[in-house]
C-alpha cells in the first residue's frame, strides 16, 4: 500500500529570535577565528584589543544562546535556525571558557 501525498501550505516562518540567535552566533565564530589567527600571527603579543574583541566575542556567544533558548517559546513557526544559534553559540562559548582557563592555567 503506498503511501498517500500530503501537502502542507503553511504560512510558517522561521522564528525572528532563531534568526538573531543564529547572526550573533555567526559573528562569535568570525571573531573568534580572526582573533585566533591574529593572535598566532602574532605569537602571542596581541595586546589589550584581541583580548578586548575576544571578550565581545564571548559576550555575544552567550547572548546568541541566550536569545537562542528564549526563541523556542514562540509558537507557529519553524525552529532550524533556533537550533543551529543554540548550538553554535554554545560551542563557541564552550571554546571560549576552554581557550579562558587554559590563558589562566
Amino acid at each position: 500500500m503506498s503511501k498517500k501525498k500530503t501537502y502542507t501550505f503553511s504560512e510558517n516562518r522561521q522564528a525572528k529570535s532563531g534568526i538573531t540567535s543564529m547572526v550573533l552566533g555567526v559573528l562569535a565564530l568570525l571573531i573568534l577565528l580572526v582573533m585566533g589567527w591574529i593572535a598566532w600571527y602574532e605569537r602571542g603579543n596581541g595586546g589589550m584589543y584581541i583580548g578586548a574583541f575576544g571578550f565581545t566575542s564571548l559576550v555575544m556567544s552567550f547572548s546568541g544562546m541566550i536569545v537562542g533558548l528564549l526563541s523556542f517559546r514562540e509558537k507557529h513557526v519553524h525552529h532550524t535556525f533556533s537550533k543551529a544559534g543554540s548550538i553554535l553559540n554554545a560551542v563557541v562559548l564552550v571554546f571560549w571558557i576552554f581557550v579562558i582557563l587554559l590563558g589562566v592555567s
